[in-house]
């Protein structure tokens, strides 16, 4: 069984810091976008949302390269390019449960005044159950993305396994943030 290691927060934070790229990776679920998000703003970053089209890994890596300062949550072939990857690796029943959580709060959302509505169901039912599938075969490789097939965490990574672990860091940043 693998130990667990104490993570020290207070230098880890201080290491973002001092960063001016951070990429976020993990399981969909694992809250990535959250997290990148709440990081860009404590490390004074740009945020930068990315949509994965087919035929665009190049123009993507090319954009991130000119890009001085951001936070992006995403594999997108930029994880050289970044000073610090932190790789989410939560359990897999928890990036499921998130997923599902995260598709009802998008039902609530839907207008059922209008009988349209009905007729996205099917096509919704079946986008859940391929993002379940993703998740669950995701959790199972050996690394978060496909779009750097050759990383593997390192010295540059920060693994949190857990949602206590990343309000622990969050913690640590907005205390070290405050100084």
């Amino acid at each position: 069984m693998q130990q667990k290691r104490q993570l020290d927060y207070s230098r880890i934070a201080n290491e973002l810091f001092r960063c001016k790229r951070v990429a976020i990776v993990g399981n969909q679920g694992a809250g990535k976008t959250t997290l990148g998000k709440r990081l860009g703003d404590i490390l004074q970053l740009d945020y930068v949302l990315l949509i994965k089209r087919p035929g665009q890994q190049q123009a993507i890596r090319e954009r991130m390269a000119r890009k001085e300062r951001w936070v992006i949550d995403g594999d997108f072939g930029v994880l050289d390019l970044s000073d610090r990857i932190i790789f989410l690796e939560f359990p897999v029943t928890l990036c499921l449960w998130r997923a599902i959580k995260r598709s009802y709060g998008h039902l609530r959302l839907w207008s059922f005044t209008s009988p349209r509505v009905f007729l996205q169901v099917p096509a919704k039912t079946v986008q859940l159950f391929r993002d379940l599938g993703v998740i669950y075969k995701t959790s199972h490789d050996s690394y978060p993305g496909a779009d750097s097939p050759s990383w593997t965490p390192d010295d540059h990574t920060i693994t949190l396994t857990s949602p206590k672990q990343v309000n622990a860091l969050l913690e640590a940043l907005n205390s070290r943030k405050e100084i």
